[in-house]
């Protein structure tokens, strides 16, 4: 892995090798990609603009702060899991869970919290309807699915309002779903995706549970070691090369024309980036035999927190094929030449990443322990849902901040977060040691620059059928990746594997036509 110093280059360095592949982005879909690829013996380069490689993936000592669980039926994951030989451990899931609604704590086991017999009722019949109206999605296209338009017209706030729950409570119930699968309000999202998001996962009890469900399994020392031995995989594959610090700012295709003359100087680092820009500010997108990737140095903010000091490339590669594996409002951020198609464009402008501070409290004890699962799922914040997040390390809870929470707690200091958090905790498990931990870690993904937010990219009412068929459409050498265009498990890791594996061979079958 080359962490570069693009800063100490001259103004504009062109890198001298003609890659197959430049993927953009070093994250799990990313990766997949570059490894699939380098093992087809295609040369690759991988440019991530961290300091590592994980994207939404972070693990800190030990402890993951980003993506985590992984659970039946994500068999990818569990594969690249045996291949490098991790083990995983099951999240606990005996004792009783905790919910408040309303202000009124209760307990409970399984998967939904005690309510009223006429709450229950409505529950239950709106889950029944749900999963139902799941059924008819069709999860490679959602957009031709039966009543898209109608569903996409409406947000799943009115969709549980108008058409699911009747009582208060049971709606309180599927907003609180929405917040801590989404991390947004059910008035960001449309119906339609919401829908679609459910199906494309094994269903909402499916996302909602640790045992069976989303939320079973752990990777023991974090998730972000598959990452890492991916990486390491790939430059040790002889054809391929990851390179950190390293932000795409400019994704620029050549005609033919332009290409060939690129082709001749392409060891020549004294061109400059204005003028590459302006022999293909005339190439149309059915032409283009190059692309060329331009980039700044990103090493000067370690944190990831703040905008690049300067836009102006100092660094360039030359690729047959360029793979996009970053989330939609990243990929906003790179100009593209010639522009992106109109439908690609509109679609990354409306894509935001839901809003998630994900916290991790460490404890002397696990004082909940025996009584308690460790799981709670509260209306009021500002913890939205949590689980028993020890190790044989630790003892700790790891909980939620989501959504319109996340907004307000943002603006709050860590001090005030952390006893609001744990005063939640000694409320709910009823229990005074809650005041007192010994650890409080936070990660605030939205004010990460590279991800700018989690867990996914969101679709607001009209975005779907307007301009969800661009999703996975390539843009002549350009192709796209990430957990965002997986049509299974999308927003998971496993989401983000499948994803790279359908973009990989997208582009080996793209180049192996071309040398035909």
């Amino acid at each position: 892995v080359n962490l570069g110093n693009p800063g100490t280059q001259p103004a504009v360095t062109k890198m001298s090798t003609l890659y197959d592949v430049v993927v953009v982005g070093g994250g799990l879909s990313g990766l997949i990609a570059a490894r699939h690829l380098s093992r087809m013996g295609h040369c690759v380069l991988v440019l991530e603009a961290r300091n590592r490689v994980g994207g939404r993936t972070c693990t800190e000592h030990g402890i993951d702060v980003g993506g985590a669980y992984i659970g039946p039926g994500q068999d990818r994951m569990y594969e690249l899991v045996r291949e490098f030989q991790l083990e995983t451990y099951r999240v606990r899931d005996e004792g009783l869970n905790v919910q408040e609604i309303h202000g009124k704590r209760g307990e409970y086991t399984g998967f939904i919290p005690p309510l009223g017999l006429l709450a229950l009722l409505d529950t239950h019949l709106a889950l029944s309807r749900m999963q139902r109206d799941c059924e008819r999605i069709d999860c490679a296209q959602p957009w031709l699915s039966a009543e898209a338009e109608r569903l996409d017209g409406i947000t799943a706030e009115s969709y549980f309002r108008d058409e699911l729950f009747f009582g208060e409570q049971a709606k309180l119930l599927g907003d609180i779903c929405v917040r801590a699968i989404l991390s947004a309000e059910p008035r960001d999202v449309s119906a339609l995706f919401w829908l679609t998001y459910l199906r494309s996962s094994h269903g909402l009890e499916y996302l909602g549970r640790a045992t069976d469900g989303a939320q079973q399994d752990r990777v023991t020392g974090g998730t972000q070691q598959i990452s890492e031995r991916l990486a390491k995989a790939i430059t040790s594959s002889g054809c391929g090369t990851v390179r950190l610090c390293t932000e795409v700012v400019h994704i620029e295709q050549l005609s033919y024309a332009s290409s060939s003359s690129s082709l001749s100087s392409l060891f020549s680092s004294s061109s400059s980036s204005s003028s590459s820009s302006s022999s293909s500010s005339s190439s149309s997108s059915s032409d283009a035999s190059l692309v060329r990737i331009h980039c700044v140095d990103s090493s000067s903010d370690p944190t990831c927190t703040s905008a690049s000091s300067s836009s102006t490339p100092t660094l360039s590669f030359t690729a047959r094929r360029c793979i996009v594996a970053i989330p939609p409002p990243l990929a906003q951020r790179v100009r593209f030449s010639p522009p992106l198609p109109y439908a690609r464009h509109m679609l990354l402008g409306r894509m935001p990443l839901g809003s998630v501070i994900k916290t991790i409290t460490v404890y002397a004890r696990a004082f909940w322990r025996p009584r308690y699962s460790g799981q709670l799922v509260c209306d009021a914040g500002p913890l939205s849902v949590t689980y028993d997040d020890c190790t044989t390390e630790h003892a700790a809870l790891m909980g939620f901040i989501q959504g319109k929470d996340a907004y307000e707690w943002a603006q709050r200091t860590v001090a005030e977060r952390q006893q609001a958090v744990c005063a939640q905790y000694a409320r709910m498990f009823e229990n005074p040691e809650a005041l007192e931990c010994e650890q409080f870690i936070e990660k605030n993904w939205s004010l990460e620059r590279y991800s700018d937010g989690c867990y996914v990219g969101l679709c607001p009412p009209g975005v779907l059928t307007s301009f969800g068929h661009a999703l996975r459409e390539p843009f002549n050498l350009v192709h796209w990746a990430g957990t965002e265009t997986s049509e299974i498990f999308q927003g998971y890791m496993e989401g983000a594997v499948r994803a790279g594996e359908r973009a990989a061979a997208e582009v080996s079958h793209s180049l192996t036509n071309e040398t035909l």
